[in-house]
């Protein structure tokens, strides 16, 4: 699996943390923890301070994917795509 781009869906936010990410979906005042790690960075487009896209990065340590962590993001990320909190952007 290569590296993906995700956008977040309407109303929602999103924080970087140490553990991973903090979403935060305004329409329904629910909170999502991703225990991600680094494999999902926000990233900001359109010089704006609020990240508007996630890209997902299943590579390992080393730089080397890893399938037992593509494994585990593709469920993260179906999970959020599910929940309405980001969308597929490929």
């Amino acid at each position: 699996m290569t590296a993906m781009k995700y956008r977040l869906a309407r109303g929602v936010q999103v924080r970087k943390e140490d553990w991973g990410l903090l979403f935060y979906a305004q329409g329904e005042s629910k909170i999502y923890f991703a225990k991600s790690g680094n494999r999902l960075q926000p990233l900001s487009s359109g010089g704006t301070s609020q990240p508007d896209f996630l890209c997902c990065d299943e590579a390992d340590g080393t730089g080397n994917p890893s399938k037992a962590i593509e494994h585990s993001v593709q469920k993260l990320i179906t999970y959020l795509v599910e929940r309405g909190i980001i969308v597929n952007e490929s």
